[in-house]
């Protein structure tokens, strides 16, 4: 009995290692993925288009293949500044506040924390002067007293603060007065 379990165990595994294997190359993000964006808006853009005589990264492709659409990134901070020229819009997520998963409450971050992120959203503004940059917190709405802190604390450094629930089901209108 023994033997047939460990036998089956066997064969169960490398079963899920050949599905792991097979699926893992087929989900994700793959580095022929940025090459196949990178052909299909060359082809469709038409080789005059100035736009695309630089290389494209995920940003720029987008905006060469919907150059009418409006473009907000959410946090892409590893793609900023040099994607901001391509944006209308950059969303700072989570910059004062955040839900913390594991003492299921929300919970306020910290000043170098907000720093950090301000500090990257300022310079993306700088290389893209018409860009708007937005602020989603997270809180209690029944708050109110922290949510006007919230607001007042992202206009008062000169972004478009919104707050909502963790679920985004309810967005925090802001308290007047």
């Amino acid at each position: 009995m023994f033997i047939q379990i460990l036998v089956l165990a066997v064969i169960a595994a490398v079963v899920l290692y050949q599905l792991y294997a097979t699926l893992g190359r087929r989900v994700g993000r793959q580095p022929e993925d940025a090459t196949a964006v990178t052909k299909t808006v060359l082809a469709s853009a038409g080789p005059a288009d100035p736009v695309l005589k630089e290389p494209l990264d995920g940003v720029a492709a987008l905006r060469a293949r919907f150059a009418g659409i409006r473009l907000m990134l959410n946090r892409g901070y590893a793609a900023l500044p040099d994607s901001a020229v391509h944006l209308d819009y950059l969303l700072g997520e989570s910059m004062a506040s955040r839900w913390s998963f594991a003492q299921k409450r929300y919970e306020m971050l910290s000043d170098s924390d907000w720093q950090w992120q301000a500090e990257r959203l300022r310079a993306a503004k700088a290389r893209n002067p018409r860009l708007i940059l937005t602020t989603l917190d997270y809180w209690d709405p029944a708050d109110q007293r922290t949510v006007a802190s919230l607001y007042a604390r992202e206009r008062a450094a000169g972004f478009r603060p919104y707050v909502a629930t963790l679920a985004l089901d309810h967005l925090i209108a802001e308290p007047s007065g």
